[in-house]
């Protein structure tokens, strides 16, 4: 709420800034969330491969022997 008065004016706007931030945090992750819907099958498997990547270097690290 505002007070009008001319001296000095008073707003509380901490519940509208709350608000806001709701709203940008539902549009975001309903972007995030079409995203992986529309490219779920691509993200699967980059996801695969950089872990089998990783895997791979954790072995050879293990073993001693130096990364190419």
């Amino acid at each position: 709420m505002c007070s009008d008065r001319p001296v000095k004016r008073v707003c509380n706007r901490r519940g509208q800034t709350m608000t806001q931030y709701a709203l940008i945090l539902t549009a975001i992750a309903a972007v995030v969330y079409g995203g992986y819907r529309l490219m779920g099958n691509d993200i699967g498997s980059l996801v695969s491969g950089v872990d089998s990547s990783l895997t791979t270097a954790n072995r050879t690290v293990a073993q001693g022997t130096p990364i190419p």
